[in-house]
């Protein structure tokens, strides 16, 4: 069997450090950045998210099952407190 892949850690100083719009779903970190212009609920739902760092697991019950498979899809680390 293959290695898993080990995702960077980031904590919220590396995520405030960085030029993207990354967002905290559950434990991991996803890059909203290309999503930011064209989210139906508008750019503030995902800057102020981004902002906040909140876990945004519950704002997505409002998501298709699509949406929630294309955020896992954009993962680029794991959440270090």
């Amino acid at each position: 069997m293959g290695s898993a892949y080990h995702w960077p850690r980031m904590t919220l100083k590396d995520i405030q450090d960085d030029s993207r719009v990354l967002l905290r779903y559950r434990n991991i970190i996803v890059d909203g950045t290309d999503v930011v212009d064209d989210h139906p609920g508008g750019k503030f739902v995902i800057v102020n998210a981004h902002r906040l760092q909140n876990d945004i697991s519950s704002d997505l019950r409002f998501h298709s099952l699509g949406v929630r498979k294309m955020i896992l899809q954009r993962q680029v680390a794991v959440w270090s407190e």
